[in-house]
């Protein structure tokens, strides 16, 4: 479903830059048939999307702990990269740091970001939690907002919650 979005998406962003083009070559022409009013509504649509469209900033939404490390702790931060979500048109992965201690894990920075072919969706990442079970595995929570734009106009938004194991117990 995501392909289809992103063709969609995408195909209507091209047809309303060639109606851009060819308005600036024909003018008033372009109007006067039967598919004037359609073309009419399309590239009314079109500049109200562009108008609104403003992209979610990734770095909004990074956390980023104020927790102090010791030098002799430095050697226990691990840093990884888990890929949540891999579909046909993009991937959303977690990035994060944390410190492992004996009975917990402090999440030191975290967030979800998307990649991939991404047009006509935008990423909105949310809360990342990392915990230390009592077997010693690390587990982790993560959520997220992905809203489903039409020529920059949002038309639905999906919440996104990803749990799984990041290290298994040794």
């Amino acid at each position: 479903m995501y392909i289809i979005w992103t063709l969609i998406n995408t195909a209507l962003v091209i047809l309303f830059w060639a109606l851009v083009l060819t308005l600036f070559s024909k003018g008033k022409k372009l109007f006067d048939n039967k598919y004037g009013n359609a073309i009419i509504v399309l590239f009314v649509i079109g500049v109200i999307g562009m108008l609104s469209f403003k992209e979610i900033d990734v770095n909004d939404n990074r956390y980023v702990s104020k927790t102090k490390i010791d030098q002799k702790d430095r050697d226990k931060i691990i840093s990884i990269n888990k890929r949540l979500e891999k579909n046909s048109a993009f991937h959303i992965s977690l990035h994060a740091r944390y410190l492992e201690e004996t009975d917990k894990a402090t999440l030191l920075s975290g967030y979800a970001t998307r990649s991939g072919f991404t047009s006509g969706f935008q990423w909105k990442s949310g809360a990342v939690v990392i915990n230390k079970n009592k077997t010693g595995e690390i587990t982790y929570q993560a959520t997220g907002i992905l809203k489903w734009n039409l020529l920059g106009i949002n038309i639905y938004t999906e919440s996104k919650y990803y749990e799984g194991t990041l290290k298994e117990a040794p």
